[in-house]
């Protein structure tokens, strides 16, 4: 590869096109007003149970090349990531896009 880009001299550098995956983690904050409740001056204010901050993740294969980002493709309800899934779901992808 460094030859045939010489040392990175070459303008053929931004033909490379490079991508990895990732899980991306998202959760679904409570406002304030949302958990506002009226309660009588004598009695305590009722117990909240916390969730989690994450409450969801997905895993999403992210390409780039010099220039800047490509694309991102999302794998379908956290299924494993095969060769099959790239060849006929994602790649397709990411080729129409460049």
């Amino acid at each position: 590869m460094l030859t045939r880009f010489a040392n990175g001299s070459s303008r053929a550098v931004s033909e490379i096109l490079t991508g990895d995956e990732t899980w991306i983690y998202y959760y679904d904050p409570e406002t304030k007003r949302i958990s506002k409740e009226l309660i009588e001056e004598d009695v305590p204010p009722p117990t909240k149970v916390r969730r989690a901050k994450s409450v969801g993740k997905q895993m999403w294969a992210i390409f780039f090349r010099s220039s800047g980002f490509v694309e991102a493709v999302a794998l379908e309800d956290r299924k494993p990531v095969t060769a099959d899934w790239y060849t006929t779901v994602c790649l397709p992808k990411v080729i129409t896009v460049i």
